[in-house]
């Protein structure tokens, strides 16, 4: 899981650099003298450090759990003492792969990558299905530059509740397609799938298709729209990279765009809209 962070800020080598001096502080606090005086030494640093980084939430899971308010407001005796090393070592696993996750997050998006997520009425009402779609010159990427084609969660959970609600043959020809295929390419949720492979004759990167997966905690905003732009910016956060919103829909355009977002308009067909 990655650490969630503030609005606005990106999970970039600054922020990595704070969480491993954190991490790498718990490590070390148990050759201390007194590890008991090493853990309360080493929560009131991490709190002071992480305090503009990380939600509050994120804080009190990674830092003031609920282990260090019962050792803190525990006498200090033989018990508190073996309690608050249990707490120790919990926690310094923890960190150990919150570490480890983020090393394997930043690998995945290491390369100079355009991020593209398309809006739910994209997959649906395009006059093209969506893996046959220019994404390449949609988004106007370079020709050495991958193109990430992004499908946030909420955006599966309203292709799979158009199922009745859709009007039209080829819309419903476009939604079939999209959940089939969807399916079909993330048996493996954390996969990344092709859709256009790299074509070394013409110097063309790949496309490559993706879920952006909620975490278990994730509370979803009200407004699908504004859940869809909202994870938009999370995944530029995490990434530290530019993403751009493919959509047709004014509303969608304004979020995203009050968000830093690129936004990409897409015209559809009469008989779609």
């Amino acid at each position: 899981m990655l650490p969630h962070l503030l609005p606005g800020r990106p999970l970039d080598d600054q922020t990595v650099r704070v969480l491993q001096s954190v991490a790498s502080t718990l490590a070390n606090s148990q050759s201390e003298r007194s590890p008991y005086e090493a853990y309360f030494a080493w929560v009131n640093q991490a709190a002071t450090q992480l305090r503009l980084l990380l939600t509050e939430a994120d804080l009190n899971r990674l830092v003031l759990t609920a282990g260090f308010r019962l050792a803190s407001t525990s006498a200090l005796t033989t018990a508190t003492s073996r309690f608050v090393l249990t707490e120790v070592e919990a926690r310094r696993h923890q960190w150990e792969q919150l570490m480890a996750d983020i090393k394997a997050w930043r690998q995945r998006w290491v390369d100079d990558a355009v991020i593209v997520v398309p809006d739910t009425n994209v997959y649906v009402h395009h006059a093209q299905l969506f893996d046959a779609i220019d994404w390449r010159s949609l988004a106007e990427a370079r020709s050495l530059q991958p193109v990430r084609v992004v499908l946030p969660m909420v955006i599966l959970d309203e292709l799979d509740g158009l199922k009745r609600k859709v009007q039209g043959k080829d819309a419903k020809e476009h939604l079939r397609h999209a959940l089939h295929e969807i399916a079909r390419r993330f048996e493996r949720p954390h996969a990344r799938s092709v859709l256009v492979p790299a074509d070394d004759e013409r110097l063309l990167a790949e496309t490559t298709i993706e879920v952006f997966l909620d975490d278990v905690d994730h509370i979803r905003l009200t407004r699908n729209d504004t859940e869809i732009a909202d994870r938009a910016r999370c995944l530029a956060d995490v990434t530290c990279r530019p993403v751009c919103i493919v959509t047709n829909d004014n509303g969608m355009a304004t979020r995203a765009r009050m968000l830093d977002l690129l936004v990409k308009r897409v015209d559809y067909p009469s008989d779609f809209a």
